[in-house]
């Protein structure tokens, strides 16, 4: 379980901030186990946040992070929205230009994490979930 007990997790059940950093830092040890350099979590912009940005190989990756429990009504993934993927977009392009990037592939993932009311979690890494 990634240095934390189930039982540690049914007790962030209950506080979706809590749940979702945690959720964030499971995504974060999942890319970095896959490869990917994390270069920056929850970045921010006048206009929104980033929850993870990585590095592979020449591509820079943007990484919307969604965790649930497994009773909630919708999947992870369906609360990116048209207006997420957008904004994903103009923040994309916001941070390649405060870190003078150019000519550089871009790719846009989601990373779904989903805890079972014992604290049990799964996590899908969807790669290039979404282009804005």
């Amino acid at each position: 379980m990634f240095g934390f007990t189930r039982r540690a997790a049914r007790r962030l059940l209950h506080d979706p901030k809590a749940l979702g950093r945690l959720g964030e830092w499971l995504a974060h040890r999942r890319l970095a186990a896959d490869g990917f350099d994390v270069v920056a979590r929850n970045w921010r912009a006048p206009f929104g946040e980033v929850d993870l940005v990585a590095r592979r190989g020449e591509a820079i990756h943007f990484v919307e992070v969604k965790t649930r429990v497994r009773h909630a009504r919708w999947r992870p993934e369906d609360a990116v929205t048209v207006e997420k993927i957008e904004r994903y977009g103009r923040l994309a392009a916001y941070f390649l230009k405060e870190h003078g990037l150019r000519d550089i592939p871009v790719r846009y993932h989601v990373v779904a994490v989903i805890f079972d009311p014992d604290g049990s979690h799964e996590l899908e890494f969807i790669e290039n979930a979404f282009k804005p």
